[in-house]
């Protein structure tokens, strides 16, 4: 006679699920607020002129600036929020302390819309621009709790055939935000008077989040979806016997208990995991410096379809552009979540190495179409300047530039979107028994650290590393492919359930 399974999942899951990926989403809607319009902040804010086309100077410095606050203020908060996920109702208080604050972000921003005088928008005072700065920050805050939550979520949620999907599902939100901005401000902002409308549109969306947490928000299921779910709760939450007693499984076999270790005892097992800090390591710096590459895509392309197009219309390019990468990251991760679930289990890391292929070739065709010099440096001749040209020339007639340009960030977008679930889920098979959420706080910490280093230097540094960004990204990722290739991996979760199931 079958025996039945234990463990059983719930129809709310979806419910956590929608309302971690939306705030997911949003949080990476507001960061990217005022890097998607620079020009139209700078002239709102009076940070240049009403007859300036470019971003430079003192815009240029704080638009960065907003922009950095995301992957630095995320370094301190995320042990914070991986101790919080730790915790029996980690996930709901996460979920509703980063909606809050994303909330009330906007609403700081709002608030020089709301107070600021025509004539105070020549000359804008300091502690107007703080409002933003401060807006921005909590903003940061948020993403520094929600965005190590994925495979906690999706592990305490979800049954093992469902964990690498839901995990995509909430991973590329982030990116789906991002996507969303790149249509949702082209579409609003055509002057800098529609700055204001913007912001209050973003509010309205950020309380959506915050009510549905409220309304209905569950510490966790009733019972355990799987082997590994029943290892992350409190044996004081779930005993051993509620779970298993009633199936005549031996909870007293040392490898199958539900023992719990403390947060501190997972740092100090996690640190003698050197394959696993490797992972990390390489994972953080690929998706780290590809992630930034993407945010300043108005930097690397404004001077070049500048050139050929009207400042709004220059903008519209890049917000497709935009647009199409992160469609591209949305297909690649629903599309590698069910694919890995049914084919790849326990083989993470060959599919991992066929998106890194791919992902190095796309990227070597876009260093290729465009130049390694940024388009608006110049080759200095004598008395003569010279504009820096592609390495190849792409034909004006028919757009056929920006043909090239929106195929390539799209295909991009869908190596990147898949490897990003597979970068979280392979790192919680190699730490288990520790917890997903330190786990992949680890990946994501090390995403940020590696991603706020180019915001850094492009902030108080020279333009160089962004007028090379391109060639930077293309070798960071051949190191963290062949990086891969050498790094040995087990699959001890996959292999602890599959131990469960023949018991």
């Amino acid at each position: 006679m079958e025996r039945q399974s234990p463990f059983k999942v719930y129809t709310e899951r979806w419910y956590t699920l929608a309302v971690f990926s939306y705030i997911a989403a949003l949080q990476c809607l507001v960061w990217n607020t005022f890097s998607q319009a620079p020009v139209y902040v700078g002239r709102y804010y009076g940070l240049i002129s009403k007859n300036h086309t470019d971003c430079d100077g003192r815009c240029a410095s704080v638009t960065n600036l907003l922009l950095v606050w995301g992957p630095l203020l995320f370094i301190p908060v995320s042990p914070i929020a991986v101790w919080i996920l730790t915790k029996p109702s980690g996930i709901k208080n996460v979920i509703r302390l980063g909606s809050t604050l994303t909330f009330l972000g906007c609403i700081i921003r709002m608030l020089p819309c709301l107070f600021m005088t025509e004539a105070q928008r020549l000359t804008v005072p300091w502690y107007m621009i703080a409002l933003l700065h401060t807006g921005q920050m909590l903003n940061a805050i948020s993403g520094g709790l929600v965005l190590a939550g994925p495979s906690k979520v999706s592990e305490r949620w979800f049954a093992a055939e469902q964990r690498t999907t839901a995990t995509a599902i909430m991973s590329i939100a982030n990116g789906i935000g991002g996507t969303v901005g790149f249509l949702l401000c082209p579409a609003i902002v055509h002057s800098e008077d529609d700055i204001p409308r913007l912001l209050y549109i973003q509010a309205g969306i950020a309380a959506v989040p915050m009510i549905a947490s409220m309304i209905r928000l569950s510490d966790g299921p009733p019972s355990p979806p799987s082997h590994a779910a029943h290892r992350s709760i409190s044996v004081d939450i779930v005993p051993c016997n509620t779970v298993y007693e009633q199936q005549s499984v031996n909870c007293d076999n040392e490898e199958l208990s539900s023992q719990k270790l403390t947060f501190f005892q997972e740092l100090a097992l996690m640190t003698t995991m050197k394959p696993f800090l490797w992972f990390a390591f390489c994972s953080g710096l690929a998706s780290g410096v590809a992630a930034i590459w993407l945010s300043i895509i108005q930097v690397i392309l404004g001077p070049f379809l500048g050139q050929r197009y009207s400042t709004d219309k220059a903008q519209s390019a890049i917000g497709l552009i935009g647009f199409l990468e992160g469609i591209g990251q949305i297909v690649g991760g629903v599309v590698t979540g069910p694919v890995c679930d049914r084919y790849y289990q326990g083989r993470i890391k060959v599919l991992l190495a066929i998106l890194y292929v791919f992902a190095i070739l796309t990227l070597a065709a876009i260093t290729v179409v465009l130049p390694f010099s940024h388009y608006h440096m110049h080759i200095i001749h004598g008395d003569k300047t010279k504009q820096a040209s592609p390495l190849v020339a792409l034909p004006h007639e028919h757009d056929m530039d920006l043909i090239i340009l929106n195929i390539l960030f799209t295909a991009f977008g869908v190596f990147q979107g898949s490897q990003l679930p597979l970068f979280y889920e392979l790192g919680v098979e190699m730490t288990f028994p520790i917890e997903a959420g330190t786990s992949s706080g680890l990946y994501v910490l090390l995403f940020n650290i590696f991603a706020v280093i180019p915001l850094l230097v492009t902030q108080f540094g020279s333009g160089f590393l962004t007028s090379y960004m391109n060639l930077v990204t293309l070798a960071v990722t051949v190191f963290c492919f062949l990086a891969l290739l050498i790094t040995p991996t087990k699959y001890k979760r996959l292999e602890a359930e599959r131990k469960v199931k023949s018991f």
